[in-house]
């Protein structure tokens, strides 16, 4: 049916997917040097958080590099990460690149495998952001970590008195539309009922946000 085969009172459903299949990491094969190599992700809540991050501040370039984006004051955010990528996949050399411009800061991983890896698993650019169906069927204690990770990076919480009363929402933010439905499949699964929304920015010369 489509919306005008509707009536008053009748209730749309939401299918939740409940299938849980956890695994202890995850093998991703990438080209480096011209040979096939496979990259071994662990499936922890620490790299879940990790990726939370990645789908919200972080970016793959051509040459090799792994950055994630911060405001120079988020110093809480960018120690976490750094420790988080210190923890489950065994860096201890990560840049800090200060941008007085616009206060900005971005950690810099300077690893190929890591950067072909996290392209292939989670997209190629902020628009075409994704969450691996792999990590869409894990444990809600991993699911909730990423979530967070996400939040930190490109959420906020709102919190108003409107002439409707008071208005309270937590909003993570995407221009990527199939992650902002795989964020809401996620929160179902956590038992959190989120809405989704749609605001276009073309007057801007920019793209849609969800």
């Amino acid at each position: 049916g489509t919306p005008k085969d509707l009536n008053h009172l009748d209730y749309l459903a939401v299918p939740i997917n409940r299938i849980t299949e956890s695994v202890k990491s995850f093998p991703v094969p990438v080209r480096f040097r011209r040979q096939e190599e496979v990259v071994k992700l662990p499936s922890t809540p620490a790299f879940f958080r990790l990726a939370g991050y990645f789908l919200a501040e972080g970016s793959t370039n051509e040459r090799g590099y792994l950055n994630f984006s911060f405001g120079i004051h988020e110093r809480k955010l960018i120690d976490d990460v750094k420790r988080l990528l210190r923890e489950t996949l065994g860096v201890t050399k990560v840049d800090e690149f200060p941008y007085e411009r616009n206060h900005g800061l971005s950690l810099v991983v300077s690893s190929a495998r890591l950067a072909r890896a996290f392209r292939q698993l989670f997209g190629e650019s902020a628009a075409t952001r994704r969450i691996p169906q792999w990590m869409m069927l894990e444990t809600p204690e991993k699911q909730r970590e990423l979530i967070l990770g996400v939040f930190r990076g490109d959420g906020n919480y709102y919190n108003q008195l409107n002439k409707h009363g008071r208005k309270e929402i937590f909003r993570l933010s995407t221009i990527s539309p199939v992650l902002a439905r795989q964020l809401r499949d996620v929160l179902l699964r956590l038992g959190i009922v989120a809405f989704l929304n749609t605001r276009s920015r073309r007057h801007e010369g920019r793209q849609t946000m969800y």
